[in-house]
């Protein structure tokens, strides 16, 4: 019986597993400490999970949810994107928090500068994933 309820639940294929794998991705928000590399790649995540399914999350929902649940730190860089929304794909969009993440990081201290993380992220996508994508490349690195 409990093997048939949760076939029943935790299934993706079933719709009320979509329905949890849904709710979780409305419900999240960045944690503390968590880093927007890694909340992305959540999200990508779900989204990936999702694909193909009556409860798809389309490129303008993840966009949206996104940038609405981006920490404070980036409520300037994100009003900027917003207006700009329409003009961006998930990966670039994915790609200019990352930026800004890495410069919120060197301006508290960090080693790196945002231009060479960004473009080390970038060298490893292009040598990697051939042509997948960001989203892919963040995908891969969590789920490995």
């Amino acid at each position: 019986m409990w093997d048939m309820l949760k076939e029943k639940f935790d299934s993706n294929n079933s719709r009320a597993g979509q329905l949890e794998v849904r709710r979780s991705f409305n419900q999240s928000r960045v944690q503390s400490g968590q880093t927007i590399e890694n909340y992305v790649a959540l999200l990508l995540r779900y989204r990936k999970t999702l694909a193909g399914t009556n409860n798809a999350i389309s490129d303008e929902t993840f966009k949206a949810h996104l940038l609405s649940t981006s920490p404070k730190d980036y409520d300037n860089y994100v009003d900027i994107l917003m207006e700009q929304q329409d003009q961006h794909t998930i990966d670039s969009l994915v790609q200019r928090l990352l930026e800004r993440e890495k410069t919120l990081q060197s301006q508290q201290g960090g080693n790196l500068s945002a231009s060479a993380s960004a473009s080390a992220l970038t060298a490893r996508y292009l040598r990697n994933q051939q042509g997948l994508g960001l989203s892919a490349v963040l995908v891969s690195r969590v789920s490995s």
